[in-house]
């Protein structure tokens, strides 16, 4: 069998070694091997060194490489290359979660190499100073080379690059630390491994480094490749360290010619020039272009002409010399200030006038040549100027700018980071991430600049916020309009709807009429006519028996049977004086109503004629019996209080309910909603126009916010898949995808 047919049966040989003698470094190796259906992962390394910054380095390191492992050996399916980039992101998140708490030391001094080996193939990345090294015959590369900046800037940023590439059989790899390069020369590196064999390597590497009695801290696996044929059986070797805390150690893999294939980084915003500043490279060329043909033709006429006018100006003012002096003889010989007054009016004001007579006079014999060059001085200065302001304003611009575009882009990474954030469930990382980067956007936003990518930002940070909030959002034209039933309605507006069987029912406030509505969206009223029952308030369904039990005021109870849309008073004894019921749920034979005056949920059994007299149903101390808007019932009672809380009852005792929060609270919801039939419990928000959806033990399973005019009511069809929206006199019809119940 040829060597280029057993690249697939390389054997890996890896040997850890770790020096260390300063106690305020701590470094550490770290060898994988795949178990039972993690064969098409392969093996993967690690050599470490950081800060032991009183035992916190030892537990940083040991947290990212146990990320790291376990993120790429958890879906063996992926692409090796996939998983090791994913593995490297959830390292990211755990060193930026680590800086973000104030914990930053580490990022001046953390240097890891990290490699795996799957078959013939390599993928290899590095932090801060870490080096993975290819000896191959007599040369020694280093294959990670340009792929990590040091020191750490960002940590989102730690594992940046990746190289990927094939080994072949006989080829040696070293993964290093910061200070291997300062220990030991490449000649003796690739004398060493000239043997390919792990244990040889490492030990007279050491010899070496005692040899030159160093104390520098390094960490350094060493990984021979060997045909399968040749090497010798394998023997799995375990770090003390690893395991302690990891799982057992590994037996290495293979490789060939190693090509680095860097990953796509995110490129920063490009700083777009300002309009000022296009103004002011316009002017530049324009004024130098004048300057230089200035130079060239005009400047030879106008030094000649300026010449001859600099004669007639020096002409000009000897005679308004000769004119002064002759004032002040003059003025000598005043005797009295009258005389000065006078002879100010007689003499001088003359002489100045014809001076500036003189000067007109001189300027305007000048030669053209003269004229030109004083307009075009003039030109020049008021160019200068000008161009002075608009220096200013394009630099305090472009400072703007580019911090704008600073901003911009961390606010983009903070993004990218909770989107992976998500991916691993760390909903509270991500959440703080998500927060950060809106407000960044704010600012930007705020400075007037960077308009679209403000918009697509806003949009993709409401995007993640959305899928952290578990929230979905159902625009008008994702809903269907069954019907409407404005045709029978007038007046006040419209409070409840109710769904039996495939039909959904109202009633009108102002007369107690019961409107159907069919299945193709037609409406009708079933039953117009009604005598001493009072108003219509309030009512919960009875799905089996198809029956509507409804709350009256005065205080009472009615009943509507669908079967044949008769509507009855009922026979009830209400509690106190004054009974002011809020809420009434019904299960099997039993109603149960909430009453705010008496303050406690009372428990009636049916009978012929209505309903027997109720009893008082909580007994537990802890539960409150204020502020209760709405009950449901599936054999537990669920109580929505005021302040958006929800609790679980049974048999009057508080039952186990732990309830996700929501943003915003849901101290604005009025009704809740559940049956014993029912997977999930429904509560409307009415002002946020939307329905939060809960598990029964409280996990947040969904948030439908609904694109409504009017939302006043829901209905949940018995099967769960339907929700139907009152929105004004409208019927809305909602699809519930399923979701996965934790």
């Amino acid at each position: 069998m040829s060597e280029s047919s057993q690249h697939h049966l390389l054997q890996p040989d890896a040997k850890e070694l770790i020096l260390c003698n300063d106690s305020a470094y701590v470094c550490e190796t770290y060898i994988f091997e795949p178990s039972d259906g993690e064969e098409k992962c392969g093996y993967l390394f690690a050599a470490a060194e950081t800060l032991a910054d009183n035992g916190f380095g030892h537990e940083l390191l040991d947290t990212v490489i146990s990320a790291i492992q376990k993120e790429y050996y958890r879906d063996s399916s992926r692409v090796s290359s996939t998983s090791f980039e994913m593995a490297l992101h959830q390292a990211n998140l755990i060193l930026h979660d680590t800086a973000d708490q104030g914990v930053r030391d580490w990022m001046q001094h953390f240097h890891v190499s990290v490699g795996v080996l799957v078959g013939s193939q390599l993928h290899v990345s590095v932090a801060g100073g870490g080096n993975v090294f290819l000896a191959r015959r007599t040369s020694l590369t280093n294959i990670s080379e340009g792929l990590s900046h040091f020191p750490i800037a960002n940590p989102l940023k730690t594992f940046s690059q990746v190289a990927s590439g094939n080994v072949a059989p006989r080829d040696s790899l070293l993964l290093t630390t910061q200070n291997f390069n300062s220990l030991f020369r490449p000649a003796d590196v690739v004398r060493f491994t000239s043997e390919h064999s792990a244990n040889t390597d490492t030990a007279r590497l050491q010899q070496l480094y005692a040899e030159q009695q160093q104390n520098l801290p390094l960490s350094l696996i060493t990984v021979s490749l060997l045909p399968q044929y040749v090497a010798k059986a394998p023997q799995r070797r375990e770090s003390a360290r690893v395991a302690e805390n990891m799982y057992a150690p590994l037996q290495q893999r293979s490789t060939g010619p190693v090509t680095q294939q860097n990953l796509q980084r995110k490129e920063p915003l490009i700083v777009r020039q300002s309009i000022f500043r296009v103004v002011l490279v316009g002017a530049v060329h324009f004024f130098g272009f004048l300057w230089k043909s200035f130079k060239r033709y005009a400047w030879p006429s106008i030094r000649k002409g300026s010449r001859n006018g600099s004669k007639a100006i020096m002409h000009a003012s000897k005679n308004t010399g000769k004119n002064i002096q002759a004032f002040a003889t003059s003025q000598k010989t005043l005797s009295a200030p009258s005389d000065a007054v006078h002879s100010l009016r007689s003499r001088i004001i003359p002489s100045i006038g014809k001076s500036i007579f003189g000067i007109r006079g001189t300027l305007k014999n000048l030669p053209r040549t003269s004229k030109i060059f004083g307009v075009v001085s003039v030109l020049l200065v008021i160019a200068l100027v000008v161009s002075v302001l608009l220096l200013q304003n394009k630099r305090t611009a472009d400072e703007e700018i580019q911090r704008a575009s600073e901003i911009l882009h961390d606010a983009r990474t903070k993004t990218d980071a909770a989107k992976t954030a998500l991916i691993y469930d760390n909903r509270e990382q991500a959440r703080g991430l998500l927060d950060e980067a809106k407000s960044l956007v704010v600012e930007v936003e705020a400075m007037g600049l960077y308009i679209e990518e403000v918009a697509a930002m806003h949009s993709d940070i409401t995007t993640h916020t959305d899928r952290l909030a578990r929230i979905t959002r159902i625009l008008t034209s994702e809903s269907d309009v069954v019907g409407d039933f404005t045709a029978h309605v007038s007046g006040k507006a419209l409070q409840r709807i109710f769904v039996i069987g495939t039909s959904i029912f109202t009633y009108n406030p102002d007369n107690n009429a019961i409107i159907k509505m069919n299945e193709d969206g037609s409406s009708e009223v079933v039953h117009q006519t009604t005598q001493g029952i009072g108003f219509l308030s309030d009512g919960a369904v009875h799905s089996s028996d198809k029956t509507i039990v409804f709350i009256t005021e005065p205080a009472g109870i009615a009943l509507f049977d669908a079967k044949d849309s008769t509507l009855l008073r009922q026979n009830i004894q209400l509690q106190g004086a004054e009974p002011d019921v809020k809420s009434i749920t019904v299960f099997g034979n039993r109603l149960y109503a909430y009453d705010a005056e008496e303050k406690d949920i009372f428990s009636y059994n049916k009978t012929l004629r209505g309903y027997s007299s109720g009893s008082p149903w909580i007994k537990g101390e802890d539960i409150s019996r204020e502020g209760i808007k709405s009950i449901a019932i599936d054999g537990n009672v669920f109580a929505l209080y005021s302040n958006g809380t929800i609790v679980r009852m049974f048999k009057g005792e508080s039952a186990d309910f732990t309830q996700e929060k929501v943003d915003p609270a849901l101290s604005s919801a009025t009704r809740i909603i559940t049956t014993d039939d029912f997977r999930y419990i429904y509560v409307l928000d009415v002002s946020n126009k939307r329905v939060v959806i809960y598990t029964k033990k409280g996990a947040l399973i969904r948030q439908l916010y609904i694109e409504a005019e009017n939302l006043i009511d829901i209905a949940i069809d018995p099967s769960e898949e339907v929700m139907y929206a009152l929105d004004g006199t409208r019927v809305l019809k909602v699809v519930l995808v399923e979701e996965e119940e934790e």
